[in-house]
């Protein structure tokens, strides 16, 4: 079984990043008329931004994440879906970003990690899943619209989701 690591962490971060890029991007090139009367384009831009800038703000501490959170890590990867933890790591980042934590619970890539790894142990485990973590892992970031914009009321843009 393949384990996550301090690379892997640092990948994963610097794929949603991406990711979150790629999507305002794919955003401005969309004719207005695909969204909502009522989407506000400097809110969401404004989001996508603050999430970019939280990202950046924990990749320095990525790798002083200790083998304890990084065991943890691993255990949610191969006893829960990965739907089940992509949604606890979106509700983790829109709670860090927009102040639904004090500070010194997101403010290291270790206490952020913590945090998720609460919102996912919420949930019933799965069953074993096949396949390392590794695997599990690269399912907890969507690569098309991975703060899930799209499904707010007040935006309803379509998107082509393939994960």
């Amino acid at each position: 079984m393949t384990l996550l690591t301090h690379a892997d962490i640092q990948r994963l971060l610097t794929n949603l990043s991406a990711a979150i890029e790629l999507d305002q991007r794919r955003v401005d090139e969309m004719p207005k008329d695909d969204f909502h009367p009522m989407y506000d384009d400097g809110l969401w831009r404004a989001w996508r931004t603050d999430h970019v800038r939280f990202i950046d703000a924990l990749m320095p501490s990525v790798a002083s994440i200790r083998a304890p959170t990084l065991r943890a890590l691993n255990q949610i990867a191969v006893n829960y879906d990965p739907h089940v933890v992509r949604h606890a790591v979106l509700e983790s980042f829109a709670g860090a970003v927009g102040g639904g934590y004090p500070v010194e619970e997101v403010d290291t890539a270790e206490r952020f990690l913590r945090v998720i790894i609460g919102e996912v142990r919420v949930n019933p485990p799965g069953r074993l899943r096949r396949g390392g973590a590794k695997e599990a892992a690269k399912k907890w970031v969507s690569a098309e619209d991975p703060l899930r914009i799209s499904e707010d009321p007040e935006c309803q843009y379509k998107v082509s989701r393939h994960d």
